[in-house]
């Protein structure tokens, strides 16, 4: 197992730097994991400050089918949301997280492993924290309806032979109120978890560590069970559930109420005259009652 500490050029501008914090111990969080999961563990990366751990690990050297290699991070200069959207967080404030996995060949259920993804994250931060978000479809994380977290994942090679798999999970931990007030232009605003934690202290260590056990076991079961083991709790944490929404999408612009995602995790919405669509992307925003 392979682990290293390094800082990359980038530098945390001026109005970024959070207050005095303590960085992630790697040796901290691999001694956290569980037996299973430090053998599934090709390596820890850790930086000080990086452009993108997604990135980093898309252009690095991809583990053995079956192994874990993941990228941690204090802050990124160049983080990145669903459809390019810029994604900051302070040094020290959050995590920074991004995981490389090789499937064998492509599973079946591939369209839903974002879904799968937020989920486990969602499973990572109960573990550790003691608190409940809720999940917004496709990939945001949800506390006190504004926005604690988002997931970005990115495959290569699903058409034939291997299929590979970076995840990034960007989590919002205790990052200083003035800045968090302007982190998310979704309704509803940022919300970090120390905020529901009244405050106190949250290990991010603990936290890092949870996650890669649940990512451990989300990639080492999705060939063979894919969502399934996710479904029912994903739906039960749908922030979106019976909605009324807008959603834009590249066929344009579509009204109506959520009603769940199917097997592949399209979205679900019935519009007024009770025709149903799918969408496998686009942006959801709830609409205020007349």
């Amino acid at each position: 197992m392979r682990v290293s500490s390094d800082s990359a050029v980038a530098v945390a501008p001026e109005s970024m730097r959070a207050q005095e914090h303590r960085e992630i111990d790697v040796a901290t969080v691999t001694a956290l994991l569980s037996a299973a999961a430090r053998e599934r563990l090709n390596g820890i990366e850790h930086f000080a400050a990086i452009e993108s751990t997604n990135r980093h690990l898309l252009a690095s050297e991809m583990p053995a089918a079956g192994r874990l290699r993941v990228a941690l991070a204090e802050y990124q200069s160049a983080g990145r949301g669903r459809q390019g959207r810029r994604w900051l967080m302070p040094p020290g404030s959050g995590i920074a997280l991004s995981a490389a996995w090789q499937f064998a060949a492509a599973p079946r259920a591939l369209s839903t492993l974002s879904l799968a993804v937020g989920a486990a994250a969602r499973r990572a931060i109960e573990d550790s924290t003691a608190i409940s978000v809720g999940l917004k479809w496709p990939n945001d994380l949800i506390l006190d309806g504004g926005k604690a977290g988002g997931i970005l994942v990115e495959v290569e090679g699903q058409d034939s032979g291997a299929c590979r798999v970076v995840a990034g999970i960007g989590i919002n931990v205790s990052v200083p109120a003035e800045i968090l007030a302007n982190l998310s232009d979704m309704h509803g605003g940022a919300r970090d978890l120390a905020g529901a934690h009244r405050g106190s202290a949250i290990d991010r260590a603990r936290l890092a560590a949870a996650l890669i056990e649940r990512l451990v076991e989300l990639f080492a079961g999705f060939a063979d069970s894919g969502f399934a083991p996710y479904r029912g709790e994903w739906l039960a944490a749908h922030v979106l559930a019976d909605a009324h929404v807008e959603i834009r999408s590249a066929r344009g612009v579509a009204v109506g109420t959520v009603r769940g995602i199917d097997v592949d995790g399209a979205l679900i919405v019935e519009d007024d005259a009770g025709a149903r669509q799918r969408f496998l992307s686009g942006d959801v925003s709830v609409r205020e009652s007349a």
